[in-house]
Parts: C-alpha cells; structure tokens; sequence
C-alpha cells in the first residue's frame, strides 16, 4: 500500500536513507501507523513514522480500512515498509522518496 503526502517529508525520508544517491533506495525499514483522533483534517487520520519521523498518512479510505481491521485507538502498530526512489544522477534528473507499506488491506 503506497502512502500519500510524502513530498511534504522529504527531507525526512532523505535523513533516513542517508540522502539520494545516483540509483537511489529501496530500503527495508519498519514503519509504525499513529492514530490522530485529534487531526484538524481528519480525525480518522493515520500516520505513518519511521524511524521516529513522521513521512506521510494513509489514504483517507486506507485509514478507515485500517482502523476497522485493528478496531483499537492506542496502537503501537508496526508494520514492514519500504522507501523508494531518492536518486540524483545529476542535471536535474533527481526522484522524489515514496514509501510502500506491507499491510494487508481488504477494501
């Protein structure tokens, strides 16, 4: 499951990978959902931290899915990830971070 919001936490991401590189990352990382029942968006919001650094949420419909499937409000909840992209091979060829969650998700 692919996250959204992560070119808000680039420069997170780029701290926990070390920086882009000319082929960039496909890091195996853990990565932790935080409920935030006080989001002013969206008070279903989840999270996504890694490393102690938060690096983008769940979709909106992910998250309610989620949430349902765990159907508890005070998680840790851990799941495999894994970062991507993060490659300059200069002149401006550079790629953005993404992460991929290994969660399973029954829509």
């Amino acid at each position: 499951m692919q996250i959204v919001g992560e070119s808000h936490y680039q420069e997170a991401l780029a701290a926990i990978c070390g920086g882009k590189t000319e082929d960039g990352h496909e890091k195996e990382v853990e990565a932790r959902l935080v409920f935030e029942n006080d989001n002013r968006y969206d008070d279903h919001a989840v999270r996504v931290d890694i490393d102690g650094k938060a690096v983008g949420y769940l979709k909106r419909e992910h998250a309610r899915q989620v949430r349902k499937q765990i159907k508890r409000d005070d998680p840790p909840i851990t799941c495999k990830a894994v970062i991507v992209g993060g490659w300059d091979r200069g002149h401006g060829d550079t790629g953005h971070f993404g992460v991929k969650l290994d969660i399973p998700y029954e829509p």
